[in-house]
């Protein structure tokens, strides 16, 4: 009988220690929430790493359409972690679906696919061009981390496009240009620009 005694008292302490630590990481979540909403910022909560230009893509046509897409959570995520998340997210689409209509979602994931598909296009068409390849590798040795990697940015014409190759830390976050190059598409056509 002793032994049920400590057991149930050892796992019940195990529970309430448990549910503190959920509570507390619910509550920041809650404060990152008001936060948000104080500063007036429509923020899309995300979940893992992702690719860095992925990501980039993503929020730069998140930004057009009102709101920042930020991977808050990482990998591994609880049933209540995804709750909170879903939880929020559908109350960043209901705000945006007011503003752009309930089909917005489609032309906003067309936009990004689209936006993928000229970056890998992009990549190919860098690396399929040996004279300018063999330009770019000495801007390409000049990089000290170990990471660097491409970001499109579009600009006022829907066929043209500016890539830059950046140095970036472990998150993919740019810490400076390596070169920029002006696109062209559907040709693929690509100038240095520095």
């Amino acid at each position: 009988m002793e032994f049920f005694k400590r057991y149930f008292f050892g796992l019940f302490l195990i529970l309430l220690l448990f549910s503190g630590c959920i509570s507390k990481y619910i509550k920041g979540y809650r404060e990152l929430e008001k936060k948000e909403a104080k500063e007036k910022k429509l923020v899309y909560w995300g979940a893992g790493d992702g690719e860095p230009y992925e990501n980039f893509i993503r929020n730069s046509v998140s930004l057009e359409y009102g709101f920042e897409y930020k991977n808050i959570f990482g990998c591994m995520m609880s049933d209540e972690k995804n709750r909170i998340k879903d939880s929020h997210n559908k109350k960043i689409e209901n705000l945006i679906s007011k503003k752009y209509g309930k089909d917005w979602e489609i032309a906003y994931w067309n936009e990004i696919d689209t936006l993928n598909k000229i970056h890998q296009k992009t990549i190919i068409a860098i690396q399929s061009n040996a004279k300018l390849w063999d330009t770019l590798t000495p801007l390409i040795d000049t990089i000290k981390y170990n990471y660097a990697t491409y970001f499109l940015h579009k600009t006022a014409n829907q066929n043209h496009f500016i890539m830059k190759y950046c140095e970036a830390d472990y998150y993919g976050k740019p810490l400076r240009d390596i070169y920029k190059l002006n696109v062209l598409v559907p040709e693929y056509q690509l100038r240095i620009i520095y």
